[in-house]
């Protein structure tokens, strides 16, 4: 059974569902790599963060700053079946619904973000002004919906890339001393 044919909206038809299909055929079990519900969000958000700051939204839909980090409710929804579980590899993934710049911020965050778990991720996202600003005058261990801002996104990821002169694969590495 493929994960987006069980009547929700076609990746195709929506590019937050293409992006997630992305991560999840870049998944090599045979390496070792797998993706849980919670590393597909963080995935996705560095997605949708490098994009602003390089072009422009990757998708239309918010993130939400939630307890484990910045949550696109819709993505929750469609993969919570697998808890923190790992989602199967998706077999077919049509990059044809990616311009070429998006397909190259997609291989970016891959290979900067896809080797760390969903922990690590989440909270590196908790030291990021974004979801921070996003959470303000809230426990961080309680239940929040607020919206994470794309302006505010773009603004706080443009000016890491400005401020560490980032403009590859290599250069995003460095500033993570990765």
């Amino acid at each position: 059974m493929e994960l987006f044919d069980q009547g929700q909206t076609s990746p195709n038809k929506n590019k937050l569902f293409g992006v997630a299909e992305y991560f999840l055929n870049k998944i090599v079990s045979e390496a070792g790599e797998s993706i849980t519900p919670l590393k597909l969000q963080k995935l996705v958000y560095y997605a949708q963060a490098w994009s602003l700051a390089f072009y422009n939204s990757l998708f239309e839909e918010d993130f939400q700053a939630w307890v484990h980090g910045p949550v696109m409710p819709g993505l929750y929804i469609h993969f919570k079946e697998y808890g923190s579980g790992n989602i199967p590899k998706v077999s077919s993934f049509d990059s044809s619904v990616f311009e070429k710049e998006e397909i190259t911020v997609l291989d970016l965050v891959w290979s900067v973000y896809g080797k760390y778990d969903a922990k690590y991720l989440e909270r590196l996202t908790h030291i990021e002004k974004p979801w921070l600003d996003a959470r303000e005058g809230k426990n961080q261990d309680k239940q929040c919906t607020n919206i994470i801002s794309k302006e505010e996104i773009k603004k706080y990821f443009s000016g890491l890339r400005k401020n560490h002169d980032i403009c590859s694969e290599y250069s995003l590495k460095n500033m993570y001393q990765i």
